[in-house]
């Protein structure tokens, strides 16, 4: 059986990881992974130079979805925390909100995950 001191550092510590999980994210898919301004390449640009633009920065981008898909794995400690939190505080045998968010939350994750790994794999 976990003490409460240590499940309480526990729950605190997923309750962090929501903040942890944005800033990874942002950096890893945004800047590292090349996808928000002033780091993508321009619409104006020829098929070819997008071409060259992502062949030059490939594994920048590798490494950028990669740490953005494992951040989108952190989301999903978060999305639990909150919805641990909100099963608490609802009635007994009432439990439909916080299903639905850990649910979509957990969704959400996934396809945060995904999108990332599969800009990892077309990377290549």
């Amino acid at each position: 059986m976990v003490s409460e001191s240590a499940t309480n550092k526990i729950e605190l510590w997923l309750a962090r990881s929501g903040m942890f999980c944005i800033i990874g994210y942002v950096i890893g898919w945004g800047i590292l992974g090349m996808c928000i301004q002033p780091f993508m390449a321009s619409p104006a640009w020829t098929a070819q130079a997008h071409f060259d633009f992502y062949r030059d920065h490939s594994t920048r981008i590798m490494i950028g979805m990669t740490i953005a898909a494992f951040d989108a794995g952190v989301l999903m400690l978060f999305v639990s925390q909150i919805a641990n939190q909100m099963r608490r505080r609802e009635r007994p045998g009432h439990h439909a909100l916080s299903t639905v968010q850990l649910v979509s939350g957990l969704l959400t994750a996934w396809v945060g995950m995904m999108a990332a790994m599969m800009w990892c794999a077309l990377a290549q």
